[in-house]
């Protein structure tokens, strides 16, 4: 799914996410696909959709034989695998697995651009690739915008110690220590030092759309149960187990019972 969502779709949607961003943050999310999907601007039936899952249908071809069943994760770690996808969070866990005796290096999935797929865009600009965190465009979900805390104020009643806890996790040098610990975040604190592994990614030039869309935004994700069984169909359809047609009915049914689901979830939170 991550070719998919991060790297097809992304350059795909450009067009549609004027029309789906309507509250101009440039930024689509899944209250805005929602309405987008029923008025079929975006969903597995429409050309764009047809034809990003068709180019990664082609792509899993190229996968490690046996993919659908085989324990890729363990593969990995015994060096039976040469490249994968994956996200940072799994890095600390990895420098930690002593079975892992190989050097990791990670580089960015190549982008899509106009020659590649059908519909596709050239991105309109890139990172700088200075080592520096572009902050002025980073959003994040559980990323570099989040900080989950328990306040000492519910805990002790301190005022003072909960200002002095604030105060010290604000400082960038505190700030970049505790989140480059573990390397799966950029800090928090504007001007915080990167750890080695979000430093050599901020080297890279990066794509920089107009819009940003991630799958909650695509109809890709409406809740758990819509993705989970998204992932199930393709998995069928590239193993030849069902029919492009099939697929697709199958995938237009799933997305519309997670559309249902999530917006009763939506008016439910707001009676």
């Amino acid at each position: 799914m991550w070719p998919l969502a991060l790297q097809l779709l992304v350059s795909m949607l450009q067009d549609e996410c004027v029309e789906m961003d309507t509250n101009g943050d440039m930024f689509v999310g899944a209250e805005e696909a929602l309405p987008a999907f029923r008025n079929g601007l975006v969903g597995p039936l429409t050309p764009d959709y047809r034809t990003a899952w068709l180019q990664m249908k082609e792509l899993s071809r190229t996968w490690v034989e046996g993919w659908a069943t085989a324990d890729i994760d363990a593969m990995w770690r015994d060096g039976q695998v040469g490249i994968r996808t994956t996200g940072a969070w799994e890095f600390t866990e990895q420098m930690s697995d002593p079975i892992i005796k190989f050097e990791r290096y990670m580089i960015p999935p190549p982008y899509v651009t106009a020659n590649d797929v059908p519909g596709g865009n050239d991105p309109p600009k890139f990172t700088k690739g200075d080592g520096q965190v572009p902050g002025e465009i980073v959003t994040a979900i559980n990323g570099p915008d989040t900080a989950i805390m328990r306040d000492p104020v519910q805990t002790s009643g301190t005022l003072e110690e909960a200002v002095a806890w604030l105060q010290w996790i604000t400082e960038p040098e505190n700030n970049g220590f505790l989140v480059n610990e573990n390397q799966t975040r950029i800090p928090a604190a504007q001007d915080a030092p990167l750890g080695p592994l979000f430093g050599e990614i901020a080297k890279y030039q990066l794509p920089q759309f107009d819009y940003q869309i991630a799958w909650w935004g695509q109809c890709l994700y409406f809740d758990n149960t819509h993705f989970n069984e998204l992932r199930k169909i393709f998995v069928a359809w590239a193993t030849d187990q069902i029919d492009d047609e099939t697929f697709f009915e199958r995938q237009e049914q799933e997305t519309k019972d997670g559309a249902d689901r999530y917006a009763a979830a939506i008016e439910a939170n707001t009676e």
